[in-house]
């Protein structure tokens, strides 16, 4: 049998709050039915939250991304002294979920935002960007098609966040 004849779906990584799953640090979701659905058709979805990876428990005390001697770190908001920083980026870099060709993301998050999260710098500035667990995701893996979810309302960025990931896919398997 000729292996590169055999098809596989293509597995793209998914914040679990965004398949239903209660995981939020308010101990809710923010299922996406019609979105869910469709990218279902498409591929198989592998659910990941990074803050429940790393052992925080659902519900939890709310964390941000500060800038703390001019570096970006995730800390409790009502507990600044835990520094969640090094765990989701270990996380990101060592148990990334396997063979997954894409990743759609909950925006804002302090881990899985891709470039709506807010973060409180030294100055007082509030910046927008990548949340840790996906900066860092992002860092080791540069070509890996990332998305957040609400740009998939579209249905044009649907359809090329597909075809991106068809793609990487076709590339990082040949």
């Amino acid at each position: 049998m000729n292996p590169l004849s055999t098809k596989t779906t293509p597995k793209i990584a998914i914040s679990r709050c965004l398949v239903g799953d209660s995981v939020r640090y308010d101990g809710k979701a923010k299922y996406h039915p019609q979105l869910i659905n469709r990218l279902e058709s498409v591929f198989t979805l592998i659910p990941i939250c990074p803050e429940v990876e790393i052992g925080l428990t659902t519900p939890r005390p709310p964390i941000h991304i500060v800038e703390i001697e001019s570096e970006l770190r995730v800390v409790v908001t009502e507990a600044p002294h835990i520094d969640l920083t090094d765990s989701l980026q270990e996380l990101a870099i060592e148990k990334k979920p396997a063979d997954i060709d894409g990743f759609v993301l909950k925006a804002r998050s302090p881990s899985c935002g891709l470039k709506s999260t807010p973060h409180l710098l030294e100055d007082g500035r509030v910046v927008y960007d990548a949340g840790i667990y996906t900066a860092a995701l992002r860092k080791a893996n540069p070509e890996l098609p990332m998305i957040e979810a609400e740009e998939l309302e579209s249905p044009q960025s649907l359809e090329k966040f597909i075809h991106e990931v068809m793609q990487y896919g076709i590339f990082c398997r040949s």
